[in-house]
């Protein structure tokens, strides 16, 4: 589901199952990729826990490895 949400958005987002990576080369640009990515999901009615929530990280965890 989360995949399909995300259909269009290939080009600085990732997901598995619903662990979703957004990345992008600058602050300005990043911005706009996580405006994106949360309107999709507010579209589809899907929400975030935002404790769970990384934003802005140099490097993550993502699926057990080091991003």
């Amino acid at each position: 589901l989360v995949n399909q949400v995300l259909a269009g958005l290939e080009s600085f987002s990732a997901a598995y199952l619903d662990d979703i990576v957004v990345f992008s080369s600058n602050c300005q640009d990043h911005l706009v990729h996580l405006k994106k990515v949360l309107q999709a999901l507010q579209a589809a009615g899907l929400s975030i826990k935002t404790s769970k929530c990384q934003i802005g990280q140099g490097t993550v965890v993502y699926l057990g490895h080091l991003v």
